[in-house]
């Protein structure tokens, strides 16, 4: 593309080029009378066709009445010596992108917070019947406060412009959804981009990787690698919420990016800290000198540097058990036994006396002390064996 730096457009005077894809540049401008910068950007196809011209006219007047607080404003669109220009307000603090680069992991409160922003944008964008096709770290800006901002709403019109005369698909193959790969692009891929980009905060890395071939049958055909694998303290909700989003069929994902965010936000909130709690657990250091101790908790241990740190032991804390007073253990070792024996003892001489009278009248004094004697043993034997059983489970 020619140079246009100084070059006006608009009521803008181009100051310097700031990006360059495959599909835009965009520069720095100011405007002419207000001295107010703006991102201005110029597409790298010149529009010939009057229907092409009136439909990107009819798509910009939609963009420019976006009034969203996670979505960049469009402030001017016209065309240039017939190339479609968009001026949008300037985010100073660059994008996601440049903020957290390839390989970078993070913590699912920060992805919790970038879903949730971008999220209300994208389902803004859908209720206005507008479908990004190209989210992704790059499009999301952060303003003066460091607050998202999603932005190429207007080159997503700028491409279907393009896409109806060429019949291609576009978008970044990286994050691109199986169906807007076959040129069928809706409402589910953008949600589809944005499981991958959630995929990628938490692993490092995209799901599918190798060539552009390779990436884009990995799309169509292969299910995404196990998380969990890489990132093990992940509850497995979270897990499944993120690969729902990223079904082949558009129709087996969420209803829409809404209900997928609030998903997300209820995993993320719920079993996440329960998971925390449960894992975490207290561990005690011990460096060379004894006489202090230091208290870390896992996951997140770390230990304290220590100027002769020669050996370091780890230790489970256990809290020992508290000693019991004489009278409880009376009561529970003498008086329920015995009590329990009396009762069971009354209730089998109940029985045997329904069951055999004759064994309880006194006509043999001999069988009646023997009856009555192994009654209560039975019953003594029953009670004590009840105990010992109890008393293995508790310990």
């Amino acid at each position: 593309m020619e140079n246009v730096k100084n070059r006006q457009i608009g009521n803008y005077k181009l100051c310097q080029l700031i990006g360059h894809g495959g599909f835009a540049d965009v520069y720095l401008g100011e405007h002419l009378f207000l001295q107010r910068q703006a991102a201005i950007k110029l597409l790298q196809t010149r529009f010939a066709d009057p229907l092409a011209i009136e439909n990107f006219q009819r798509e910009a007047q939609l963009i420019a009445q976006f009034n969203h607080p996670h979505i960049v404003r469009v402030l001017e669109f016209g065309l240039s010596e017939q190339l479609p220009y968009l001026v949008m307000e300037y985010a100073p603090h660059g994008t996601l992108r440049e903020r957290h680069a390839q390989g970078t992991r993070l913590s699912l409160e920060t992805i919790l917070s970038y879903v949730t922003q971008i999220g209300a944008a994208i389902q803004y964008a859908h209720d206005q019947r507008l479908v990004h096709r190209d989210i992704k770290p790059a499009n999301i800006l952060l303003d003066q406060n460091n607050k998202l901002l999603l932005s190429d709403f207007g080159i997503a019109l700028l491409q279907e412009t393009v896409q109806q005369s060429t019949k291609a698909a576009i978008g970044t193959i990286a994050y691109m959804a199986p169906e807007q790969l076959q040129g069928k692009p809706c409402a589910a891929s953008d949600q589809y981009a944005l499981a991958i980009m959630i995929y990628e905060w938490i692993s490092g890395k995209v799901p599918f990787q190798g060539s552009t071939t390779e990436v884009c049958t990995q799309h169509l055909c292969t299910l995404p690698p196990s998380l969990r694998e890489a990132v093990p303290t992940l509850p497995l909700e979270v897990e499944k919420i993120i690969f729902k989003a990223l079904a082949k069929e558009p129709d087996h994902r969420y209803a829409n990016i809404h209900t997928f965010v609030q998903t997300f936000t209820e995993a993320i909130h719920s079993p996440y800290q329960q998971t925390e709690q449960a894992v975490s657990q207290t561990i005690t250091t011990y460096p060379e000198n004894r006489h202090s101790q230091t208290t870390i908790y896992s996951p997140r241990t770390t230990v304290p540097v220590d100027s002769h740190p020669a050996h370091t032991h780890i230790a489970i804390i256990q809290t020992p058990h508290p000693q019991r007073p004489v009278s409880d253990w009376m009561v529970s070792h003498i008086v329920y036994p015995l009590g329990c024996t009396i009762i069971l003892y009354l209730l089998l001489l109940t029985i045997g006396f329904g069951l055999k009278k004759e064994l309880f009248i006194p006509t043999s004094s001999a069988q009646s002390v023997m009856a009555v004697t192994i009654t209560f043993a039975i019953s003594l034997g029953i009670v004590f064996f009840i105990h010992l059983i109890i008393k293995q489970r508790r310990a």
